[in-house]
């Protein structure tokens, strides 16, 4: 039943259709639901929710002493790009102090520092690296899980 709510509410988000998708997984506090809630804030453009569900699907990573692992990564600059679409100067500062250091010795750390550079700071190089970051196809990714957990499943 949970598999079903989302492709349900994955559909309805290739369809743009945010609040039906939003309504169907509202209550659902599962893992693959609150990222499948952060895909369709961010898909939607809604930049400081999308953001905020972004940085509570990392929860504690930044204090933790284990390295972030790729997925991790690409969730903070997630992140630091939410809340720079959304000119929210606090939380960036917030994400910028709390996984600087852990970002500090990756292959992504060039990139963050970009990424969560003060807003009146953003240029070519901010559009650029947002742009990359944009790319990254949500339903491709959400297919890609879902396959994984349903082959799982059967095992």
């Amino acid at each position: 039943m949970h598999q079903r709510m989302l492709l349900e509410a994955r559909a309805f988000a290739a369809l743009k259709q945010w609040d039906n998708a939003l309504d169907l997984i509202a209550v659902d506090q599962a893992e693959d639901t609150k990222h499948l809630r952060a895909d369709i804030y961010w898909e939607s453009g809604n930049w400081a929710i999308a953001g905020q569900k972004a940085e509570e699907m990392l929860d504690a990573r930044w204090s933790d002493t284990v390295p972030l692992s790729d997925s991790d990564r690409a969730q903070v600059m997630r992140t630091a790009v939410a809340y720079s679409l959304a000119n929210d100067e606090a939380s960036l500062a917030r994400v910028r102090a709390h996984f600087a250091p852990k970002m500090k010795g990756t292959p992504d750390a060039n990139l963050f520092a970009v990424l969560s550079s003060d807003i009146d700071q953003h240029g070519l190089a901010f559009r650029e690296a947002a742009a990359k970051i944009a790319s990254i196809d949500t339903l491709q990714s959400f297919m890609k899980d879902f396959a994984k957990r349903k082959s799982d499943a059967k095992s």
